[in-house]
């Protein structure tokens, strides 16, 4: 369905073979959101907080959702924006994680200080503050761009169900015009039988007429001979 397109086109068309697979679609949305946590972790390694994770995570999750799911719908950008969303705590967690690494290495592992970071967040305060503006933040710029990108594709996608429905009635119409034109068709040709029989019956009646003159004549010229016969 979508192999003759480029990987940055988002396909709105209805499809109405295709039957949406929400599970899977979740599932790509999620794999493909991954793409924007990563942005998002780069972005905050060099202390750089950028929309371009946020737009980027909402975009590759609708089109993990579209390739996974078979098709895309409305419920399906909701869903590929929440998954953005959560994939981007996910990254601001990790993003945490591995500033407290760099504190604690020599005291800890990486996977120590992930289990760190809510006594990190209790200890110091201002490296929490800082850490929940940076997620406000993101967050915010992810939702703005990612409701810009959905209303898009919205209306897109209400453009392609206008078409589609406008399609559809010039088919309707269509078919409509043809049974009309079938049924008139059938009412001309019956009515050419019936001219015919009432022809054929005419012609009978005719016959018969003449047949009966026949008789007519043919006793009258009996009576004739008779009568000459007589004399």
């Amino acid at each position: 369905m979508m192999a003759n397109k480029n990987f940055f086109y988002i396909d709105t068309a209805q499809h109405p073979d295709v039957k949406e697979r929400v599970g899977a679609g979740i599932l790509g949305a999620f794999l493909f959101a991954l793409g924007g946590g990563l942005l998002y972790i780069l972005f905050e390694q060099i202390g750089f907080i950028s929309v371009l994770s946020g737009l980027a995570g909402v975009f590759l999750a609708i089109k993990g959702y579209q390739i996974f799911g078979k098709k895309l719908s409305k419920r399906g950008l909701v869903i590929a924006v929440v998954v953005t969303l959560l994939v981007l705590v996910l990254a601001w967690y990790l993003s945490c994680t591995i500033a407290i690494y760099r504190e604690f290495k020599d005291e800890f592992n990486f996977f120590e200080c992930l289990l760190l970071v809510p006594k990190i967040f209790k200890d110091y305060p201002d490296f929490t503050k800082r850490a929940l503006v940076d997620l406000g933040v993101s967050l915010a710029f992810a939702g703005v761009g990612g409701a810009v990108l959905v209303s898009i594709v919205s209306a897109r996608m209400k453009q392609n169900a206008q078409y589609d429905a406008s399609q559809a009635i010039n088919y309707v119409s269509a078919q409509a015009e043809n049974a009309v034109n079938t049924v008139q068709e059938t009412v001309d040709q019956a009515a050419g039988v019936v001219n015919n029989v009432y022809d054929a019956a005419n012609d009978a009646v005719n016959a018969a007429d003449d047949a009966i003159k026949a008789v007519d004549d043919a006793a009258e010229a009996v009576e004739a001979a008779d009568a000459a016969d007589g004399e």
